[in-house]
């Protein structure tokens, strides 16, 4: 697996001054980031709520997972991000955990 990181090259905002969530053309001028990843991932702080929301804006094979969002909240007991607003459900097939995604 290889994973590269790439940072919108400017940031859009909206009419109240807040800004757009990133797509993933909008990384280096290119549509390359788009069209040649298997899996497209955005991490987006969310300045209004505070959570940090995990955008999935590409599965190109959907036994690999879906589209949808994810908002985490900074979790500073233990130092990492952390889904408390959903309970986790455990898979009693394969014994994992999954939230949206996964489920």
């Amino acid at each position: 697996m290889l994973l590269v990181s790439g940072h919108p090259s400017k940031p859009r905002k909206n009419e109240d001054g807040s800004y757009l969530v990133p797509d993933l053309y909008d990384i280096s001028d290119s549509a390359h980031w788009r069209n040649k990843p298997d899996i497209g991932i955005i991490i987006y702080r969310n300045e209004k709520t505070g959570l940090t929301d995990i955008h999935c804006k590409k599965m190109r094979f959907k036994n690999h997972g879906c589209l949808g969002v994810e908002s985490l909240e900074f979790d500073i007991t233990k130092e990492h991000l952390a889904n408390k607003k959903q309970k986790k459900k455990k898979n009693k097939k394969e014994g994992e955990i999954y939230g949206k995604f996964y489920g």
